[in-house]
């Protein structure tokens, strides 16, 4: 099934299972794994999770960044383009193209590579934990395994880029306060992941609820990856994966 995606900005609806109980009014700080299990249930289920094998995405990545500086006065206005394949079992691919050329970066199940702009090739080069929601199509499933250090800190309010104000359960993952996860306290989805890291538009696709826009504020401005199409459940190539392609 593909979904073409025309429009950005529609907001979640509170369609999840409120899960825990008291969330309105919190009468007990949940534990880190009801908090996961949660999420799981408010994107789909476990079983809707585990019927995603594949995934074949097309992601725009739009830059914004303003400053004064002598050599640039107009910033980075940019836009990316993203075509990512993956499998529920570890591979993936993300071709990506930019103004300056194409780069590649694969993990064949075993082993992740990368080949730059330039065209140097790095092996052993691992993605962060927090950039697997685009390449596992079963991300909220094993977000326990990305972050097996998980530690429930408190509910707090923290401010989005949109002016407006999500309340969440917070989850330490690695003793770094900037990398923090964000939980909606009322839809049970996660928000955040990482005081820079907005996660937000989720729709469903194949009976599965999807974040659509990743923002990521940086100095003078953000990164948005914008979703534009998603198809699951396709055959890959496995070769595909492979550095020796």
């Amino acid at each position: 099934m593909v979904l073409a995606l025309l429009a950005v900005g529609c907001c979640v609806q509170a369609c999840a299972n409120p899960g825990i109980e008291g969330a309105g009014e919190l009468n007990e700080m949940p534990s880190a794994e009801s908090i996961v299990k949660r999420y799981v249930e408010a994107v789909g289920g476990r079983e809707a999770l585990l019927g995603l094998g594949s995934r074949v995405s097309e992601v725009r990545v739009v830059t914004h960044l303003e400053w004064d500086h002598p050599d640039n006065h107009a910033g980075i206005h940019e836009v990316d383009t993203l075509s990512v394949f993956s499998t529920s079992s570890g591979e993936f691919l993300i071709v990506t193209r930019t103004q300056k050329g194409t780069m590649l970066e694969g993990c064949d199940g075993a082993e992740q590579w990368k080949i730059d702009l330039s065209g140097v090739v790095f092996q052993g080069e691992e993605k962060r934990a927090r950039d697997r929601w685009l390449t596992d199509p079963q991300f909220p499933l094993n977000l326990m395994r990305y972050f097996p250090d998980m530690k429930v800190l408190g509910a707090d309010v923290w401010g989005n880029d949109l002016g407006g104000e999500d309340r969440v359960f917070v989850i330490d993952i690695d003793g770094d306060e900037s990398h923090r996860l964000g939980f909606d306290v009322e839809t049970g989805l996660l928000t955040r992941m990482g005081y820079n890291r907005e996660v937000r538009d989720y729709r469903e696709v194949d009976g599965v609820l999807m974040p659509m826009q990743v923002a990521i504020s940086r100095k003078g401005g953000s990164s948005t990856y914008f979703v534009d199409s998603v198809e699951h459940n396709t055959r890959i190539d496995p070769t595909t994966f492979s550095l020796a392609k």
